[in-house]
């Protein structure tokens, strides 16, 4: 996890300062080399092996119980059984990596870390951190959203219902729609219906489902299309390039000597 995060803050930093010289030069929005984007997901995916080995060691049923399961209800009701001593588990697992990683990044990359962390054990709809974070700016930006004051008077209560009444709605998925997260493996915009259907990235990495092989596949040749039609407007093809050369000679020679001529009448 280590790894994975430190190559993918460096890719989105990287991303970020090219695309702010782009601007200033007028060019097209650079994108990340598929090599690279290829050397995360290689990380990403020794991050799920590693985790895939954490779930089926630590699994809630032992060999021994297994053995004397010999139903499919008998397996479930072991399973089900247990099922809160899993949650607190895997929640136990993803605070202490966020803990533990925390020190090996700056001040300003912890919040990026923890809604990463987030996003990998609980998919996208359910990120629990970034929702935390959205909050928190809003109330950074608008004072008046935090919770009343202990001895409030109703006059202040009045005032500051109202003044909440001025602020601009802004949605948390309107926010989650705008995220530039191409680099992200298996970054999917889910909508509602979706968003309860919706996988852990880790565990998809470990048994991706058809629709994760279709919607890579999709993704990846949209974006050789994009790169195909982006080389074509920016650059021109050698034989038009050596046509429009000879269009250019023909013009000076011809210019030449007719200022050669002019010169000669006098």
């Amino acid at each position: 996890m280590l790894d994975y995060c430190r190559e993918l803050f460096r890719l989105e930093n990287k991303q970020t300062v090219l695309e702010q010289e782009a601007k200033q030069r007028g060019l097209p929005i650079p994108q990340v080399l598929p090599s690279e984007k290829k050397k995360l997901y290689e990380k990403a995916k020794k991050m799920a092996d590693r985790y895939s080995w954490i779930v089926f060691h630590y699994k809630s049923i032992n060999d021994d119980q297994m053995d004397h399961c010999h139903s499919f209800m008998q397996f479930k009701s072991k399973i089900l059984s247990n099922q809160k001593s899993d949650q607190y588990f895997y929640e136990t697992m993803m605070i202490f990596a966020a803990k533990v990683l925390q020190n090996a990044f700056d001040k300003t990359d912890i919040p990026k870390l923890e809604e990463e962390i987030n996003r990998l054990f609980r998919s996208n709809a359910f990120n629990i951190s970034q929702r935390i974070q959205f909050d928190e700016q809003r109330k950074k930006k608008y004072p008046q959203l935090k919770d009343a004051p202990p001895k409030e008077t109703t006059a202040d209560m009045i005032k500051r219902l109202e003044q909440r009444f001025k602020i601009p709605k802004e949605n948390y998925r309107q926010s989650y729609l705008r995220a530039k997260t191409e680099i992200r493996p298996l970054f999917s915009r889910l909508t509602p219906h979706g968003a309860v259907q919706s996988r852990s990235p880790l565990v998809s990495m470990i048994f991706p489902s058809l629709k994760d092989k279709t919607k890579i596949f999709q993704e990846e040749s949209q974006k050789k299309d994009l790169q195909k039609s982006a080389n074509n407007s920016m650059y021109v093809k050698r034989a038009e390039l050596d046509r429009i050369v000879e269009e250019e000679t023909r013009k000076r020679q011809g210019n030449h000597n007719t200022a050669q001529n002019f010169h000669s009448m006098f």
